[in-house]
């Protein structure tokens, strides 16, 4: 076993993408030596769910393959479509590759973005900047797929929240103990959830709010109100919140 110094996981949880050496392997296939130009159509141009995704795939190429964006990167065309029969619904999409580029039909932002991630898997798997011609088609299995941070408590840099999108996680968990308060100590949990938000990840909230009170109690809802309600209030922008006994 390789030793390595204290954290240097983190590096790996935040890098586009490692080293790997062209196997050749797609002979029939559209080749990404050239890097990727991601048009959009019936998306918002500026969505960042989409945007981040059309940057990630660069850097993957850069970082696995040493392929810079130059001239005449491939095309991928991004296309909204509500039509996409069996996979129709959350994360659908249908990836089309053919000699003059790739063609996308995805029913929402999050399902464009991860036809995009499918593109550098399927070049992981055959450890070649090619992707074989065809057409693939997937939804998401089941959703949320919830994940703490393995990088520290409740911390979630942009590289690793880009990595956890490629992955296909759509949610993160976060400590809670209060308003703007985890175990650690203050935390802008707004800020947090709006940037998972960019990259197609929901945030949860992982209770450890103290509250000993029976929801049959006389001032139950008032308690509860000042509890929950004060919180959710404070942070709208949170899916739900996670009890674990």
């Amino acid at each position: 076993m390789k030793n390595e110094k204290r954290y240097a996981f983190r590096k790996r949880l935040t890098a586009a993408g490692e080293k790997i050496k062209a196997s050749g392997a797609v002979k029939d296939g559209l080749r990404f030596d050239c890097g990727a130009e991601v048009s959009v159509v019936g998306f918002d141009g500026k969505n960042p769910v989409i945007k981040h995704a059309s940057q990630d795939i660069n850097a993957f190429l850069k970082a696995t393959f040493g392929i810079k964006k130059t001239e005449n990167p491939v095309a991928i065309t991004v296309e909204k479509s509500a039509d996409l029969g069996a996979v129709s619904g959350y994360k659908g999409r249908i990836i089309n590759v053919k000699a003059d580029g790739v063609y996308i039909r995805a029913f929402d932002e999050r399902g464009a973005a991860q036809a995009i991630y499918d593109l550098e898997d399927m070049m992981k798997d055959a450890c070649d900047s090619a992707v074989s011609f065809g057409e693939y088609v997937n939804k998401a299995v089941f959703s949320p797929r919830m994940a703490h941070s393995a990088y520290n408590l409740d911390v979630f840099p942009d590289g690793y929240l880009q990595n956890l999108a490629r992955e296909g996680i759509d949610a993160i968990l976060i400590f809670v103990k209060g308003i703007n308060c985890n175990p650690v100590g203050e935390m802008d949990f707004n800020e947090l959830i709006e940037r998972a938000a960019g990259y197609g990840i929901d945030a949860y909230a992982y209770c450890e709010l103290k509250n000993f009170n029976s929801p049959e109690g006389e001032n139950a809802e008032k308690v509860y109100a000042d509890i929950y309600g004060a919180f959710f209030k404070a942070h709208p922008g949170f899916k739900g919140m996670v009890f674990v006994g």
